[in-house]
């Protein structure tokens, strides 16, 4: 009987962020981090993360197109399956002390220009963790790798242009974050010192004014100007929300036209560039790299155009 399984995949830039000095974040080679997978062992290897086990299954390096295919493994040894004969009790599977079930974390990364497809589903390894287990395994330590969603770049001038609201709500406050580019990072501590450990708050964030009061001619003059997030600041805002998944549950922004006669909602956790694609399953059997990694690039290299654009540096 055949079977189809619908996959997710979501786009990401790929990012060096350096720890000794100033320098604006680079574009990941994932060539570098291949070569030190090579030297230290580490294919196939189990690898211990801060709340899982994962494994680099495999890793190939496409000359002509320099994308990369890799396969990651979460490594799991709870809530293990049954097998089940007909007319016969389910029996547990049984695992040596070495074993593991492994899920899939397929991704494609497109080196030339730092993007990254990359799978998302229910038991494959998070974001978080692929963060932790490339920088585990580099030998660069002067730097850090982040993985930072692409937005659809039409929705972030939108929002720019005509953000009249931002609704954001907060879960899991444990403890305090470190300091981010917009002032997301104080709102949140803000809650952890008030001991709360969720919350959620509504910032309009429409043109305003503001009275700046200067001296001319030993006499004080009132100068209205206007107050708004311009384009540096509301990217920053939007960057730090979806960089903080485990705590900003909600992102939500309220965009209206010039007459205010409509109104328009962007999810910012939704707003992003993604895929899915249908597999078509053997039967008994899991899904081919191979196969797997064809339709990625194919479905990848359709979009490629768009996430380019998206990519360019706002004016």
């Amino acid at each position: 009987m055949a079977y189809t399984k619908n996959i997710k995949f979501h786009y990401f830039q790929v990012l060096n962020n350096y720890t000794t000095d100033s320098k604006n974040p680079t574009v990941f080679s994932m060539t570098d981090w291949a070569d030190s997978i090579d030297k230290n062992s580490f294919l196939k290897k189990h690898l211990e993360l801060s709340k899982c086990w994962a494994k680099i299954e495999y890793i190939e390096h496409i000359e002509t197109s320099n994308i990369w295919k890799v396969r990651l493994h979460r490594l799991a040894e709870y809530n293990i399956p049954q097998t089940s004969r007909n007319g016969e009790d389910a029996e547990d599977v049984e695992l040596k002390e070495d074993e593991y079930l492994g899920y899939d974390c397929n991704l494609i990364y497109d080196e030339s220009n730092g993007i990254a497809m990359i799978q998302r589903s229910k038991y494959s390894l998070s974001i978080e963790r692929i963060e932790e287990l490339i920088n585990k395994t580099s030998f660069l330590k002067d730097r850090f790798i982040s993985l930072k969603p692409i937005m659809n770049n039409n929705n972030i001038n939108k929002l720019i242009q005509n953000g009249k609201k931002i609704e954001i709500s907060f879960a899991n406050i444990t403890n305090a974050i470190p300091e981010t580019k917009s002032p997301l990072s104080s709102i949140i501590n803000s809650f952890f010192k008030l001991k709360g450990v969720a919350g959620n708050i509504t910032i309009g964030v429409g043109r305003g004014k503001d009275i700046q009061v200067i001296k001319e001619k030993n006499k004080e003059k009132k100068i209205k100007t206007e107050r708004f997030l311009n384009i540096k600041e509301t990217i920053q805002l939007i960057d730090d929300i979806k960089s903080n998944p485990d705590i900003v549950t909600r992102g939500i922004v309220t965009l209206r036209d010039e007459e205010d006669t409509s109104v328009e909602v962007i999810d910012l956790f939704d707003d992003v560039f993604i895929d899915i694609i249908q597999f078509q399953l053997e039967q008994r059997k899991t899904l081919g790299i191979g196969y797997v990694m064809d339709e990625m690039i194919q479905k990848y290299e359709e979009k490629k155009g768009k996430i380019l654009i998206s990519l360019k540096p706002n004016k």
